[in-house]
């Protein structure tokens, strides 16, 4: 029998989560503003993907996930943030609806239920053996100290707001203390504020390699960024109402291009060699 691996058996399997081709839709996701108007045509138009996602591609979004999943279990667990299951459909004039789900909504309406949910934790901790219940103690008891700092800082409690999550590699991660939160992440995030009717949000940026976080506040009032979305809406709406292909537009210096799901389709004849 020859030698195998799981990290390939565990890439084979994240690959499965790969689709084929896009959705045909007449809905626009809130993580696709931004991005490139004709390859967001044609996913909307359900067309094959030239270049799908692989297990190894899939890798990079699956630990970022993870990472995602974690940071909002703590926060859920003790009742200080949750997650909305049912999506909002948010929509301007006569475009076409947004989706949104943002990644996470904090809100502390009383430092009270907290202490609570933590006192249950505890009772519930209590009926462990007592080789574990130190333990589970000792995070508990570091839990309500969190909680108290906070509490003496915020006595009113946490005023309710969305959160986005996202993961980043090194180079990513030092550009956005230069150049602040990307753009599509902040049309994102404007998106849910506008579904909610909340005035401010907040892109957190974690560090894949070291753990390190960014946060950065967006604003619903932001008219700049205001003008932006509704352009880009207005436009992909205009497109898949009028069944019009959007014009390919092409810059060999823009990074979106070399990740795109159309590559080999649109753009790999377009990159020049380099010699």
């Amino acid at each position: 029998m020859s030698n195998w691996n799981l990290s390939n058996l565990l890439t084979d399997l994240i690959g499965t989560r790969a689709n084929p081709k896009g959705e045909v839709r007449t809905e626009i996701w809130a993580s696709d503003l931004g991005g490139v108007m004709l390859d967001r045509f044609l996913d909307m138009k359900g067309v094959p993907y030239s270049d799908p996602a692989t297990g190894k591609n899939l890798m990079t979004f699956f630990l970022g996930e993870q990472i995602e999943t974690g940071l909002k279990d703590i926060l859920e667990k003790i009742g200080i943030a949750y997650t909305d299951n049912e999506r909002k459909l948010y929509q301007e004039k006569d475009y076409l609806p947004v989706v949104a789900k943002p990644d996470l909504i904090v809100e502390v309406e009383s430092w009270e239920v907290i202490r609570a949910n933590i006192n249950k934790m505890a009772e519930e901790a209590s009926k462990l053996e007592p080789k574990y219940q130190e333990r589970e103690m000792t995070k508990i008891r570091a839990y309500f100290e969190v909680i108290k700092k906070f509490r003496e800082r915020f006595p009113e409690g946490l005023k309710k707001t969305i959160f986005e999550i996202k993961s980043a590699n090194t180079r990513s991660f030092k550009m956005k203390k230069t150049e602040g939160p990307q753009l599509s992440h902040q049309l994102q995030i404007l998106t849910y504020l506008k579904a909610y009717n909340l005035s401010e949000g907040h892109i957190i940026y974690v560090s894949k390699e070291y753990g390190d976080m960014q946060e950065f506040v967006v604003k619903a009032d932001n008219v700049e960024l205001n003008r932006v979305w509704e352009e880009d809406v207005a436009k992909i709406s205009r497109y898949i109402k009028e069944d019009t292909r959007p014009p390919l537009i092409f810059s060999e210096s823009d990074w979106r291009f070399k990740y795109s799901k159309y590559f080999t389709m649109l753009y790999k004849n377009l990159y020049k060699e380099k010699k």
